[in-house]
């Protein structure tokens, strides 16, 4: 496959039911031929491999099927960019989709530009239990950022205060493969890392102001549900100290430093969150100190820039409140359900 300008990485693990629907979505564009769609079967024991086939025969100058053991999301995406053939590299999730017409205009849009990073607003899809979807959100991360402009990397990250999300990147493959970024493999919360882990690499940024993927929310297996923190916080913990020490290391820019400072800071606080949320009041606080513990060895500053109330006056009583911080926590949660009602 020649002359390809993007490569969609789609990590596809038991994706029978979403990928009849998720790939035509691509394969609908207008400039498909300069797509390079590379379906990553991650293990599935299901009909994933038959249906990604099927289309690889049907469309074989644009889809290619890559199979590989169970690795979890972040070896599919590792063996996306490895395998990658396009200028430009974007992840799209099996059970997801793309606008594509906007899609289509992204492609006309890359070939014009040079730029390291282009981010792009994105849909959030609420579904429910049936799969029917309940509401549509444009989220639009850089509403506040001047869209016709490239940007110097510190200069866009200053601005925004904060990461982006993994659903708004394209990235130059030739970061990705050149720097050899890679995710852990068989763990959850993985784009935590990779929105991370090529930032040192970046150089110029810019917005391209349609949204481009369609993000599916609401099932409870999803790995950003609250069960599936709950189920998954050693996963959560895990990536938590790897972008603890990847800031240590790798010594950023103020604009960048700051924007994995943030990440880092709400993680943490999504952490506690988890262990608030633990039915075990005891197993949760042990948990909870050791994982404080774990952060002190490593940079102990994150435990000194937390401006959560609740969690530096736990701190200050040496984890002897956590109990009240805890029932006052979940005391809150139910009381703002109720209030929704």
């Amino acid at each position: 496959m020649e002359n390809k300008l993007l490569t969609i990485a789609m990590p596809s693990y038991n994706a029978e039911q979403y990928l009849p629907d998720t790939i035509p979505t691509i394969l609908s564009a207008k400039n498909a031929h300069l797509i390079d769609l590379l379906i990553v079967n991650d293990g599935s024991s299901d009909n994933t491999e038959e249906i990604a086939k099927k289309f690889e025969r049907n469309y074989p100058d644009i889809v290619r099927v890559l199979n590989k053991p169970n690795g979890g999301h972040g070896s599919a995406v590792n063996a996306g960019i490895k395998n990658a053939y396009g200028t430009y590299f974007k992840v799209v999730d099996a059970d997801d989709w793309v606008d594509t017409d906007n899609l289509d205009d992204l492609i006309e849009y890359l070939k014009e530009t040079d730029v390291d990073e282009i981010l792009s607003p994105y849909y959030r899809v609420y579904v429910n239990q049936t799969g029917d979807v309940v509401s549509v959100e444009n989220y639009n991360e850089f509403s506040m950022i001047q869209t016709d402009k490239v940007y110097q990397v510190d200069t866009f990250y200053e601005k925004m205060g904060r990461t982006v999300g993994m659903h708004t990147m394209t990235l130059k493959t030739s970061l990705l493969k050149k720097n050899q970024v890679e995710l852990s493999e068989n763990m959850y919360y993985v784009d935590m890392e990779y929105i991370t882990y090529v930032l040192p690499y970046i150089e110029t940024v810019s917005i391209f102001d349609k949204p481009i993927y369609k993000y599916r929310l609401g099932t409870s297996t999803q790995s950003v549900s609250i069960e599936s923190y709950i189920k998954n916080r050693s996963m959560h913990k895990q990536v938590i100290f790897n972008l603890i020490d990847f800031y240590s290391k790798m010594k950023l820019e103020f604009g960048r430093s700051e924007a994995v400072n943030n990440l880092i800071l709400n993680l943490i606080n999504k952490q506690w969150s988890i262990y608030f949320n633990l039915n075990s009041a005891s197993e949760a606080k042990k948990e909870l100190i050791e994982f404080e513990k774990s952060i002190a060895i490593k940079n102990k500053s994150f435990l000194k820039k937390s401006t959560d109330l609740k969690m530096n006056i736990v701190r200050k009583s040496r984890y002897h409140l956590f109990n009240i911080a805890k029932y006052y926590s979940n005391w809150r949660v139910k009381f703002c359900i109720k209030s929704k009602k």
